[in-house]
């Protein structure tokens, strides 16, 4: 696994021990104490880094659910309306659909009584008119008609 800065341990053992050669006992320690310090200073400079970034993250997050629920709320709102006002429109089209087919149907019933009282006042005047045919061929005439 890789340590610092992607070198890994045996790495640094052996910079340490070139360190230790070129620059001798005395020396070495002081750089060893100086580059300790350093990592040191990295890592909490890369600790404190990576806690604002995640502090960032987690604040934009807060603000993007904020605005979601703040845009969710009228688009709920918005959809209920919609809803509500597509239903009270169904309601008011089957309504007029149900005043149409009940005026329709009183049409149809007054057309039915009218052509049922052509079709009477037909009849009877067909009646009559086979009556005033028939009437001159009948046998009672034709028999006057030889007595005279």
């Amino acid at each position: 696994m890789d340590g610092f800065l992607g070198i890994g341990f045996g790495e640094i053992v052996v910079i340490l021990i070139l360190a230790l050669v070129f620059l001798g006992p005395e020396k070495s320690i002081e750089f060893a104490r100086t580059l300790s310090k350093l990592m040191n200073n990295l890592k909490k400079a890369s600790a404190t880094i990576k806690g604002q970034l995640e502090k960032e993250v987690d604040e934009q997050k807060a603000s993007l659910k904020d605005m979601i629920s703040e845009t969710k709320t009228p688009l709920k709102d918005m959809i209920s309306e919609t809803k509500a006002e597509l239903q009270s429109q169904a309601r008011d089209v089957s309504q007029t659909g149900k005043e149409f087919i009940q005026e329709v149907d009183g049409h149809s019933r007054e057309i039915a009584n009218h052509t049922n009282q052509l079709a009477g006042d037909i009849k009877t005047q067909g009646k009559t008119l086979i009556k005033a045919i028939e009437e001159p061929f009948s046998e009672n005439n034709l028999r006057s008609e030889k007595d005279v």
